[in-house]
């Protein structure tokens, strides 16, 4: 027990250990280095002194910059390196970092009609600074953000009153009004939310926040914009906009917090959301819904739910829900769920489900439950349960429960719970199904309905061993693959000729049974066969339609037997082979010639045959 403790408290001393050692390699900027100063009537020359020593950063400066024959008298304990600088110079210089330098320059003279504001905003209960707050001027819209530790800096045009606001997610929205002039240092204190307090939906909007910013795709908010989209819970109302790129407009950087009917942008765009339209030459991006019209020259981002048209001479990506149509000359992508149509040169794909149609030139792709058309010239995907029709040049994969028609160039591919149909130019593949497969292949688990092709395999449907006679061939082994709905045949034969030449024979034929009893089937087979003695090939063919009753002795062994219709062809009557194959007709009770070189006889036999499955 004792060595457990040890461990437990070397483990617990090791991490204290390295978190100190992370910590004492974090190194603030200059501005952002707190110190205690303590002034008894030095000059501000001589105060600057004492910082660089205390905050152990060099200044630089024009000598007539700084007076050197003031006194100061103040004390300054913790506090910020541009604190001390707000204090001391009151605006009239501006401060610039340069690796471990700060550089000290007049501050630029402001335009008449121009207003200068920074400071800190500050926790009212800790006296912390707070990084990303959003400050604004609920008139000119002109806004700031501080940064990681807190400071502002902001620009506002002057007028006889400013209304100032703060909004940061856990704290209470600050407003008040300010008439100061000029350059201004303002420290702004605002009050946290604490448990118990205010509105908790503020805490779910957070989640919020954090999904929507993942599903905004192909553009990264900075961490200006981040802040304002989640600061501002409730977004500004406008009747239009116009930027010539995201931040650079007459919405400014608060353009990712303010819904508008109309916006146009020159190159592009980023707004909160649009009501009814919004064209860009380039692109537009909306951080939350979308309604109506939406068009652009490259592409459109949005992150919230969209209705309406959207169109863009590249792609589509939506984050949420779109009702409506989209078309892009290469992609669309809808997170959420899509009613409606979406039309791509390329590609179309959903991440939930899809009522309404899908059309591509290469590929649709939606992975959830859905009620869809896919239309595709190589493929078309769907996840979950669907009602619908696939179209495609080469491929359809369904999901599970699939509720429809696919139909491929190529293959299809279904899993489990297929209703339907599968029309395939070469290969149908499915797991359990109800329906009919057509292809010139057909496989499946199990198959309640009939897989119409060339060869069909259903590990859970018919596949029967034949070993056979006939008045023709004497003995013959044959395979029946498929569902007694319909299954395909394979069957040779042989038999004895003279001089140690045999006959032999290869039979492909369809076939259907019919249930009569536990035992019991009759089964319905049309075959074609060749015939053919040695290695010279022989014009003839027999056509033959059976019916066989089977009755099951054991529950893998049965014994059918039954009647046949036979139509024999022989091509070549006038030439040796003629006589030939004619000799192994039993007998006739129709015979016809056809340009006295084609004989055909026609007969009733028939077959028994014991069969193994």
């Amino acid at each position: 027990m004792e060595t457990v403790v040890n461990r437990v408290i070397c483990t617990i001393v090791l991490v204290f250990g390295l978190v100190s050692v992370v910590n004492s390699q974090v190194v603030l900027p200059p501005l952002e280095r707190p110190i205690t100063l303590k002034l008894s009537g030095q000059s501000s020359k001589e105060a600057l002194k004492l910082m660089e020593k205390k905050g152990e950063f060099t200044f630089g400066y024009r000598t007539d910059l700084v007076e050197q024959s003031n006194s100061v008298r103040r004390d300054y304990i913790e506090k910020t390196v541009r604190e001390i600088l707000d204090d001391l110079f009151q605006g009239s210089v501006y401060y610039k970092v340069k690796g471990n330098y700060i550089i000290l320059k007049s501050s630029p003279k402001l335009k008449e009609e121009e207003i200068s504001i920074e400071g800190y905003v500050i926790d009212s209960k800790t006296g912390l600074k707070v990084p990303y707050t959003s400050i604004y001027d609920s008139i000119t819209l002109a806004s700031a953000v501080t940064d990681e530790y807190g400071h502002y800096q902001l620009k506002i045009s002057k007028k006889q009153t400013i209304q100032l606001s703060t909004k940061k997610f856990g704290y209470y929205d600050t407003s008040f009004v300010w008439k100061g002039t000029g350059a201004k240092v303002l420290n702004i204190q605002i009050h946290p939310i604490l448990a118990g307090e205010g509105d908790t939906t503020e805490f779910q909007d957070s989640l919020n926040f954090f999904t929507k910013l993942r599903n905004l795709k192909l553009f990264t908010p900075s961490e200006e914009q981040k802040a304002n989209m989640m600061n501002f819970r409730e977004q500004f109302q406008r009747k239009a906009q116009f930027s010539v790129i995201p931040g650079v407009g007459t919405n400014g950087k608060l353009s990712s917090t303010m819904s508008v009917d109309y916006s146009f942008n020159l190159l592009g765009g980023f707004n909160g959301g649009v009501r009814l339209v919004e064209i860009g030459v380039l692109f537009n991006i909306v951080w939350d819904s979308v309604s109506y019209f939406q068009a652009a020259g490259l592409f459109n981002s949005v992150g919230g739910p969209q209705r309406g048209f959207q169109a863009a001479g590249l792609t589509n990506i939506n984050g949420s829900s779109f009702e409506g149509a989209q078309f892009s000359g290469l992609f669309n992508y809808v997170n959420g769920e899509v009613r409606g149509a979406q039309f791509a040169g390329f590609a179309n794909a959903t991440g939930s489900r899809v009522i309404g149609f899908q059309g591509a030139g290469f590929w649709n792709q939606n992975m959830d439950s859905s009620t869809v058309v896919q239309a595709a010239g190589f493929g078309n995907l769907t996840g979950k349960a669907t009602n619908g029709t696939q179209l495609a040049g080469f491929i359809n994969l369904a999901g599970k429960d699939f509720n429809g028609t696919q139909l491929a160039g190529f293959i299809n591919l279904a899993n489990d719970g297929f209703r339907g149909t599968q029309l395939a130019g070469f290969i149908n593949v499915a797991e359990r199904m109800q329906g009919t497969q057509i292809g010139f292949i057909n496989i499946s688990d199990s198959l309640a309905g009939a897989p119409i092709g060339f060869f069909s395999f259903s590990r859970k449907g018919l596949h029967q061993l034949e070993i056979s006679t006939n008045e023709i061939m004497p003995v013959n082994v044959g395979f029946k693959s498929g569902t007694n709905h319909f299954y395909n045949s394979f069957v040779g034969g042989i038999r004895g000729g003279a001089n140690n030449s045999p006959y032999w024979s290869f039979s492909y034929g369809i076939g259907s049974s019919v249930r009569l009893g536990d035992k019991s089937r009759v089964f319905f087979d049309l075959q074609t066969t060749s015939i053919q003695r040695g290695n010279t090939f022989r014009k003839s063919l027999l056509n033959k339609l059976t019916a066989s009753y089977q009755f099951n002795l054991t529950k893998k062994l049965a014994l059918a037997v039954g009647p046949s219709f036979n139509v024999f062809l022989i091509d070549g009557v006038s030439a040796d082979i003629g006589p030939e194959m004619s000799a192994l007709t039993p007998y006739s009770f129709y015979d016809r010639s056809f340009n006295n070189d084609v004989k055909l006889s026609t007969w009733v036999g028939g077959h028994i045959a014991i069969r193994l499955f």
